[in-house]
């Protein structure tokens, strides 16, 4: 690859993903008729910032709301698997199912901030696709952080392997999803309209899953606006097929591979709550293809054992010839240390074999935080975070200098010095298994999705799209969002 035109990719990635500079402030407006765009913004603010309590008559009310969300994400496949282990098995979850936490109704959020993180995000499926195909930059980024963490070090001596034999597979399907947060700028009074700036929080290029669950949690919160009473713009309510995007792009890379009569290979996790969210990629990849497509399932670790290689890198799965490996592993995240051997061979055999990966390992590896150098001579604006990609080890505030402490001086480039935020506050309601549901102030979290297939060799973009979003919402006073781990809810936008 031109090194310069890295160096000009470099210089984005840092800007876009590393400084988090991505800034827009306030509304969007209309230069032919300021005024009145103005007042009209102003007025829309004010109702829909704060409009939920509007839509709560009582208790009684937000009960029987409450009980139609619970029957219709049942009903709708809105669902995780429990984490209830099985007794037959304490391998895998048990058939027990809960719906998966969601609002009651679409959480405001603005229109403009909205609009360009979409608009922007094909050129960073793009980027990081470059990013990716360019192995001495990876080994350059990483220099540090492999002396410090076995498992990126074991995984840069995979991918060092196959870069040095050849890659048999040049097409490769990436999975995106860049994640954003409002940030509320200080300095306003009280009698002035906030200023928001939007700022990237980090890009994920790995196993970028549930996202039938958006397109589901979506389509409720519109239904209860309706129920409710209120009617929105449909401008307003944003669309939302994530899930469309990433099934398409699946049945293409199974027709780039030629051979209509090898199947496509899900690795999955027998403990992934999204367990039917993959059933629904399966079942949907049927229905498109008029049955021609088999999808089959493993674990990664078990691939280590069922997966093999010919003489021409032909990759088969109990003697199926895979056409598409689609992971649903995290190559940055972590795994039990007792699998983790097997799953590192498991990688190694798929990526120096002729499937197609979605996506290739060199791809994800090139979504990892990278470490900041900043000052922290006020730890109450900043957040610790580790380079797993999983969420959480996370460290907050005056517990900052203190975990800096405890790291070792060749320890540090394993985690990344953030700006901690100061997020819009909206108000909605969390319909979560097994708990209360009231009016909260929260705080939203935009997920961005793309897709991008390409060619690992010659740079050729083949297909690139932006399409879907993820909103996740937590309580405002919570450190931690992840969804899984009660902390947020599926949620979805409502533009003002």
């Amino acid at each position: 690859m031109n090194r310069k035109f890295t160096q000009n990719l470099l210089v984005l990635l840092i800007a876009l993903s590393l400084a988090n500079v991505v800034t827009i402030f306030g509304h969007p407006v209309d230069h032919d008729n300021e005024e009145e765009n103005e007042t009209n913004s102003q007025n829309v603010d004010k109702v829909t910032r704060n409009y939920v309590h509007k839509l709560v008559k009582d208790e009684e009310h937000l009960s029987s709301m409450r009980e139609f969300v619970v029957e219709w994400a049942h009903n709708n496949a809105l669902i995780f698997r429990a984490k209830i282990k099985a007794k037959q098995n304490p391998n895998r979850f048990s058939d027990v199912s809960v719906f998966a936490p969601v609002s009651l109704f679409p959480s405001p959020f603005p229109r403009h901030p909205f609009e360009h993180a979409l608009s922007i995000q094909k050129a960073l499926n793009e980027l990081y696709f470059r990013v990716g195909t360019d192995f001495d930059f990876l080994e350059r980024a990483y220099s540090d952080l492999v002396k410090t963490d076995e498992h990126f070090r074991d995984t840069m001596q995979l991918l060092k392997k196959v870069h040095e034999e050849g890659i048999k597979q040049p097409i490769t399907v990436v999975f995106q999803r860049a994640d954003y947060m409002l940030n509320v700028v200080e300095g306003q009074t009280e009698e002035e309209e906030p200023t928001y700036e939007i700022k990237q929080l980090e890009v994920n290029c790995g196993s970028v899953a549930g996202t039938s669950l958006d397109r589901r949690a979506t389509q409720l919160n519109h239904v209860m606006l309706n129920k409710a009473g209120f009617h929105a713009a449909p401008e307003d309510l944003p669309e939302n097929w994530p899930d469309r995007a990433q099934i398409e792009s699946i049945k293409m890379a199974w027709e780039a591979y030629g051979n209509l009569d090898a199947v496509v290979l899900l690795t999955i996790s027998p403990i992934s709550q999204t367990a039917f969210d993959a059933r629904f990629f399966e079942t949907e990849l049927d229905r498109l293809s008029d049955g021609r497509i088999k999808m089959v399932r493993s674990s990664m670790g078990d691939c280590s054992r069922r997966c093999k290689l010919d003489e021409n890198f032909v990759l088969s799965l109990d003697g199926r010839e895979v056409a598409v490996v689609y992971s649903r592993y995290s190559v940055l995240g972590q795994a039990d240390p007792k699998s983790l051997a097997f799953i590192l061979d498991a990688r190694f055999t798929i990526e120096r074999s002729r499937a197609i990966k979605i996506p290739s390992a060199f791809i994800a590896f090139s979504c990892s935080k990278k470490v900041q150098q900043d000052a922290i001579k006020h730890p109450e604006g900043y957040v610790l975070k580790s380079n797993l990609e999983c969420g959480g080890n996370n460290f907050f505030g005056d517990k900052i200098p203190q975990k800096l402490q405890e790291i070792k001086s060749d320890e540090r480039p394993f985690h990344v010095l953030m700006q901690r935020l100061q997020p819009m506050p909206i108000e909605n309601i969390m319909v979560q298994p097994n708990k209360v549901s009231k009016i909260d102030t929260m705080a939203s979290e935009l997920g961005v999705y793309g897709v991008l297939m390409g060619n690992m060799l010659t740079g050729e973009v083949n297909h690139n799209v932006q399409q879907g979003h993820l909103l996740k919402t937590k309580l405002v006073t919570s450190d931690e969002g992840g969804i899984s781990a009660g902390f947020a809810v599926h949620d979805s936008p409502i533009l003002f």
